[in-house]
């Protein structure tokens, strides 16, 4: 076992020695043949510029003298370009003139342009400097044409080498103009007890004017106007918007110019609440049938608001009704009355009312006194004393029930039935007169005391 330790350990020793060696050996000769090499490429350079070497040098003067003088001198042409220019609008007046019009806002409002200029005069150009615009000025007739953008530049040596985009169609109408009724529309509300009236404008039209396929659309102009917390009446000028006779809005870059505004007045008035009198209303309706009458009134709305100014709406207590006719009703009719115009005042839920009348018979009253008070149903083997026998009788009825009815009609009583001896104190009774409800006769004394014996 040691022996073969030792025999290994022999052979491993000389092998690295020898690695050693030989990669000494390979560094030094790359070092050498490196060193040759940048001898070798210095003493060609060196050579290179020693031969001819003031020719060399002049050449390299010479090519810098004439680089400068390329660059101060000639101020070579460069090109720049320019974004988002606005494109404006000319021969425009031209168009009206000629009863034609374009719609400015459909076209297009800005492009880039690609300028050739010499170098010098790029510092001055800008979009102060430089336009585009698009000429109608030789459109004489509507249709629909393609126009080339044209751009101008002040700055001297400069031009528009391409610009984009380079054209745009373009569509030409016929110019007309139309009168347009206006109406108002509030929104809010205005402050408490108050009421603002329904406003006017002080001119009923107004008058616009643009490409003949859009204005044809327009078929109102609604001035829009708020009165949220309104206390006061004003005076204002409001701006109108267009709608087409379906309600949508038509935008307002169809209209050439600006659309008129509108002066309005609004008038605010005091609002208050009057309850109707309803015994006024009761001889206010006729026509009842003969021996009828009103008896009770049911009123919707059972209460008036009405509008007006405040000085006018002090001395206002109450309402009335136009007289409404019965039409020889005997019953229960439903009526509809006209409230009586009143100057300066205003119904805001209407100028009539509902009325339920209730109608019955007129009635009369009769009065008998001393009536005989009769016992009834007494047992004949009892002494029976009253404490009173006579009474008074009041009867009340419609007409034509009470006027039949006299003393002997009146059967006044006390029922003495299942009794025995004893003091009580009985109701007097009246036997039922026909068309009389019994709860219309009175009676002076309605209980007496009865003794039986």
């Amino acid at each position: 076992m040691r022996y073969w330790k030792r025999s290994i350990m022999c052979r491993i020793v000389p092998a690295n020695a020898f690695a050693e060696r030989f990669g000494i050996k390979m560094a030094k000769k790359i070092f050498s043949d490196i060193g040759r090499f940048l001898k070798s490429l210095g003493r060609y350079i060196f050579g290179f510029f020693k031969k001819n070497f003031w020719l060399k040098l002049a050449s390299l003067f010479f090519a810098i003298f004439l680089w400068t003088y390329v660059i101060a001198d000639e101020n070579p042409t460069r090109q720049m370009s320019l974004k988002n220019i606005p494109v404006t609008y000319t021969g425009i007046s031209e168009l009206s003139e000629q009863g034609l019009t374009v719609e400015t806002d459909k076209l297009i409002h800005s492009v880039d342009i690609s300028i050739l200029a010499g170098q010098d005069s790029h510092k001055n150009i800008n979009e102060n400097t430089v336009s585009a615009f698009l000429d109608f000025s030789h459109i004489n007739e509507p249709g629909t044409y393609t126009l080339d953008v044209q751009a101008s530049i002040t700055v001297g040596g400069a031009s528009a080498r391409s610009i984009t985009p380079a054209n745009v169609q373009v569509e030409v109408e016929e110019l007309v103009e139309r009168k347009i009724p206006v109406t108002c529309q509030l929104e809010g509300n205005a402050a408490e007890g108050c009421y603002v009236e329904e406003p006017q404008p002080e001119e009923a039209y107004i008058v616009i004017s643009g490409a003949k396929s859009k204005i044809e659309q327009v078929a109102r102009a609604v001035a829009t106007i708020s009165v949220e917390g309104l206390s006061e009446s004003t005076e204002n000028s409001y701006m109108v918007e267009l709608f087409d006779l379906e309600g949508k809005r038509v935008e307002m870059s169809s209209i050439n110019g600006q659309i008129p505004s509108v002066i309005v007045r609004l008038n605010v008035l005091r609002i208050k609440t009057i309850a109707l009198d309803e015994e006024e209303i009761k001889r206010s309706i006729t026509d009842v049938k003969e021996g009828y009458e009103v008896t009770n009134v049911t009123l919707t709305p059972a209460a008036i608001e009405v509008v007006g100014t405040e000085e006018v709406l002090a001395q206002l207590e109450s309402l009335s009704i136009k007289t409404v006719s019965a039409e020889n009703a005997d019953q229960g009719k439903i009526l509809i009355a006209e409230l009586q115009p009143i100057e300066g005042i205003r119904f805001l839920s209407g100028n009539s009312i509902s009325i339920y009348a209730q109608i019955s018979e007129k009635t009369m009253e009769k009065h008998f006194e001393n009536v005989v008070i009769s016992a009834v149903n007494a047992n004949s083997n009892f002494k029976i004393t009253f404490s009173v026998t006579h009474t008074d009788i009041t009867v009340t009825g419609g007409i034509s029930a009470m006027t039949d009815i006299t003393r002997r009609d009146l059967q006044v009583y006390i029922d003495l039935a299942g009794l025995s001896s004893g003091t009580y104190v009985l109701p007097v009774k009246v036997e039922e007169l026909a068309g009389i409800n019994s709860s219309e006769i009175v009676i002076k004394n309605p209980s007496v005391t009865v003794v039986i014996e």
